[in-house]
């Protein structure tokens, strides 16, 4: 289930407190600290650490609603939910991204390996 992360009217500068990632034009995973406002999920530690393997470029730092306007694709994570598509307009985009696809894959397959 996809749904809308934030909207453009939005009147703050920092995006809401939940698990996001979002891929940036220069190709780089962004997605912001776990800083008290953002909990250390397992989903997102998974994401952080199957990324690289990927060849994504990782950074974490503070996102604003800028970085989330510019990217090129929007997603949170969650234990319950995986990978869920996410936008910041009023309308869904046409097509939901090749990275959270790449990384939804990457996570199923991760969680079929026997510990």
């Amino acid at each position: 289930m996809s749904r809308c992360y934030a909207t453009s009217t939005a009147s703050s500068s920092r995006p809401p407190a939940q698990t996001c990632f979002c891929v940036e034009p220069d190709g780089r995973l962004l997605t912001p600290p776990a800083d008290g406002r953002i909990l250390p999920g397992v989903t997102r530690d998974r994401v952080l650490e199957l990324a690289p393997r990927l060849g994504l470029i990782v950074a974490v730092e503070p996102l604003t609603l800028r970085d989330l306007e510019r990217a090129e694709e929007v997603f949170v994570t969650g234990s319950l939910g995986g990978l869920e598509p996410a936008w910041i307009t009023s309308r869904e985009p046409e097509q939901l991204g090749a990275v959270r696809a790449q990384l939804a894959q990457a996570l199923a397959e991760w969680e079929l390996v026997p510990a």
